[in-house]
Parts: C-alpha cells; sequence; structure tokens
C-alpha cells in the first residue's frame, strides 16, 4: 500500500423511472492526501467547481468519498453528504444539441505513456453520462460539451498548474501524453452496486 489521494464523486440525475439515479466518477491524484476534512472538503469543492462545468443542471452532487491510500478494498477516511447541504451543488453548463438518454455518455481520455501486456497503450478514462449530441448527428457529441470536456482534460492534465498535481491511475503515476474528450458518444449503462464502503469509526 502506498499514499494516494483518491476522490470519488456521486452524482444524480433522471434515468428511466428513477428521478435520482445515481452515478459517479472516481480520480486519483498526484499530490499527497490530505490530512484534515477541512482540506478533503476544500478539495472535493475545487473538483466539483470544475467537473460541474460539464454537466446540466439536472444533475446534482449527491456525495462524496476520499481515499488516501492506493490499496483496491481502501476504506475511505473522509466522506461528505452534499445532499444534505441547503443548496447541493449542480451541473452549470447551457446544453446544446439533444440530450442523449441516460445510458449513454461521453468519454474523456488521458492516454498514458505506457502499454499493457498486449502492447496497447493504457488509457485513464472518465464517463460522463447526461451529456448531449449534435441535432444533426446523434453519434456526435455537441459542440458546448466537447468544449466543456476539453478545459476539464486540460485542467487534469499532469503539468505546471494542473488540478492537485493531475491526474494519474491507482497504482501508477504515468506521464500523459495527450488528452481530450472522444468525438463521438458511447454506451455506458449504468448498474446498480452495492453500498459504498463506510470511514473506519
Amino acid at each position: 500500500m502506498a499514499a494516494v489521494t483518491s476522490l470519488i464523486l456521486v452524482k444524480s440525475f433522471k434515468y428511466r423511472d428513477n428521478a435520482a439515479e445515481e452515478f459517479s466518477n472516481r480520480y486519483y491524484f498526484r499530490n499527497t492526501p490530505p490530512n484534515t476534512d477541512a482540506a478533503w472538503k476544500q478539495l472535493s469543492d475545487d473538483l466539483i467547481a470544475l467537473e460541474q462545468d460539464c454537466f446540466p443542471p439536472s444533475v446534482t452532487y449527491v456525495h462524496a468519498y476520499g481515499y488516501n491510500d492506493d490499496a483496491a478494498n481502501a476504506q475511505s477516511v473522509w466522506q461528505h453528504s452534499y445532499a444534505s447541504d441547503v443548496t447541493p451543488p449542480q451541473g452549470d453548463i447551457l446544453p446544446s444539441g439533444n440530450p442523449t438518454s441516460g445510458d449513454q455518455a461521453a468519454v474523456l481520455i488521458w492516454q498514458t505513456d505506457r502499454k499493457n501486456s498486449r502492447g496497447k497503450w493504457i488509457y485513464l478514462r472518465k464517463y460522463f453520462h447526461a451529456s448531449g449530441v449534435e441535432v444533426t448527428d446523434p453519434d456526435l457529441v455537441a459542440g458546448t460539451f466537447m468544449t466543456a470536456y476539453t478545459n476539464f482534460c486540460n485542467a487534469l492534465a499532469p503539468a505546471q498548474g494542473a488540478f492537485y498535481g493531475g491526474i494519474r491511475s491507482r497504482t501508477h503515476a504515468d506521464n500523459i501524453t495527450t488528452h481530450g474528450p472522444r468525438g463521438y458518444i458511447t454506451t455506458r449503462t449504468l448498474k446498480r452496486r452495492g453500498k459504498r464502503p463506510k470511514a473506519p469509526a
């Protein structure tokens, strides 16, 4: 095990017959983990401020979990219920094009300089639901979203001034060679998952 900063941001949106279906994105960062609850909360708030530019107001932030090591079964050391806040954060992008269905998602990638055992480049990927597609071509991510996703990828790309040292994987602090959103929308089926591990008492 090694000290690694990780945050899970849980969001909700309307999906099929559920008005508050949850989905999440997990991030690993290069800077050392926060050592106080206040510092974790600030990190979470700052990441939300970047991420919410990529989501429409129909997406609401409900929870955040912080982790401080790279163990696959690590327990969260910090958590916050944004759903309990007086005004939970929401997405703030002004959508363009047509809205996507719940099981569709845009793909954001950061390509590393490392290959897997089959000789294929390893990518860090994030799937963002509640996206938009062009009216004239429903396979293409709408322009407003592409701009927002590009800005977000730039903000997390490891470089001078990158957010919290920049994005990394759970087990490696790879160099990032290219980054940005894919131009085509994809499918990312939402699945019910068990409860997230509780923070240690």
